[in-house]
């Protein structure tokens, strides 16, 4: 599992990783609760992407996001 808490480490995520072998669980995480938002852009594996909220209540779920994509998957409630 990765821990993405700070600037850089949220910035790059998982871009350019052609796979994911000992690590399939990346979390990032914000300071502030408010809506987030992901693309994939330079992301080469398919990811299923989790929104969590303070309460640790799960708020959004996406599957198999499109690689290479600038398309937005933004939160439906506020996350961290």
């Amino acid at each position: 599992m990765g821990i993405a808490d700070k600037g850089y480490g949220r910035q790059r995520g998982l871009m350019n990783r052609k796979e994911i072998n000992e690590n399939p669980v990346m979390f990032f995480v914000f300071p502030q609760l408010e809506p987030q938002s992901f693309w994939m852009r330079n992301t080469l594996i398919l990811l299923d992407k989790v929104f969590i909220d303070a309460k640790k209540e799960i708020v959004t779920v996406y599957k198999n996001t499109k690689t290479l994509s600038d398309q937005s998957y933004p939160s439906s409630e506020p996350a961290k």
